[in-house]
């Protein structure tokens, strides 16, 4: 058995059923902390094993094939039957059936698993960002009696362009290299876990950018209108170099930019799509000016600025996390 194991990446001392019929609830659960692998052990051990380690709070996924692996197979959080061979009992008290009957199978599953975690958790950090950001924005300009810096048919648009391709893109990204070296994750862990800091930090950047510009253009003198178009713009692109941010907590310099090609397309179809809007005459309809090259200068340095501080932001979280 410990032969069998060391090929498979298996490591770590071995216990028989033959020792474990003697042994206490509380030896048994010092055994099943100490030992990796089990030998020669009845079924009826296999529910000893699996309820010692339930008892220690651990998430615990049995696999099995025969009528006696069924009451094992129940009992666990995650039961794994065998498709192929199985017996029909194994398959009717499992969780999941394992139709090709290869181990491999599930180690692919759990990191599909993680991918996806992964992924659920990028959109929702990224749609907090990106509306966080505008609500005080918004809040502080009126709570200072200042012009609105965004109309609500801006805020709408933002909403379109923003929220909704690159959300979309941002749930194809493949699973990261690294992501079966992690350790499992706590059950009762919140989604966000360890991430509001770093949500908040982000939010009070993007806001404070967005207003710093609002202010340095109200005392510019320009017009509301033109005011408007430059905030407008920033947020969008803005909120979509966010979106490349939030493919991972690390430096987005570490990730080929390609390796989601959906999120390239999306971020490009967006900011065309603003473009088109801002030198078309549907630019009338949502209260915009065309913007000039240094309306541009503006937007671009705002918005790469906020980046910067937010790839900086992120690599210190990253960083206390660890």
């Amino acid at each position: 058995a410990k032969a069998i194991a060391e090929q498979i990446g298996l490591s770590g001392d071995v216990i028989t059923g033959t020792e474990m019929e003697s042994l206490s609830a509380s030896e048994l659960d010092k055994v099943t902390r100490s030992k990796s692998i089990f030998a020669r052990i009845l079924p009826s051990q296999k529910l000893d094993i699996l309820t010692s380690l339930k008892r220690q709070k651990e998430v615990v996924a049995m696999t099995g094939d025969g009528i006696n692996d069924a009451p094992a197979l129940k009992s666990a959080h995650v039961g794994i039957a065998m498709g192929k061979k199985g017996a029909d009992v194994a398959k009717e008290s499992s969780t999941i059936i394992l139709t090709d009957d290869h181990f491999a199978t599930i180690v692919n599953a759990i990191a599909e698993g993680r991918r996806l975690y992964d992924n659920i958790q990028r959109c929702i950090i990224f749609l907090l960002r990106a509306n966080f950001d505008e609500i005080l924005l918004i809040t502080v300009a009126v709570l200072l009696a200042m012009p609105l810096p965004l109309l609500p048919i801006h805020i709408l648009w933002i909403n379109l362009i923003t929220d909704s391709l690159p959300a979309l893109a941002l749930t194809q990204e493949p699973g990261h290299p690294d992501i079966m070296n992690r350790p499992p994750r706590p059950i009762q862990e919140s989604i966000l876990h360890k991430k509001w800091g770093i949500l908040w930090a982000s939010t009070l950047v993007s806001f404070g950018s967005a207003f710093g510009l609002y202010l340095w253009l109200t005392a510019q003198h320009l017009p509301i209108q033109e005011i408007r178009s430059i905030l407008l713009t920033t947020a969008i692109l803005s909120e979509l170099l966010m979106a490349f941010s939030a493919r991972s907590n690390k430096s987005v310099l570490t990730l080929n930019p390609f390796s989601n090609r959906w999120l390239v397309l999306a971020i490009t179809a967006s900011f065309s799509a603003h473009l088109l809007l801002i030198y078309s005459p549907l630019g009338k309809f949502f209260y915009m000016t065309p913007l000039t090259l240094s309306d541009w200068s503006y937007v671009i340095g705002t918005s790469v600025l906020a980046f910067v501080a937010l790839e900086l932001m992120k690599g210190y979280w990253s960083k206390s996390a660890n």
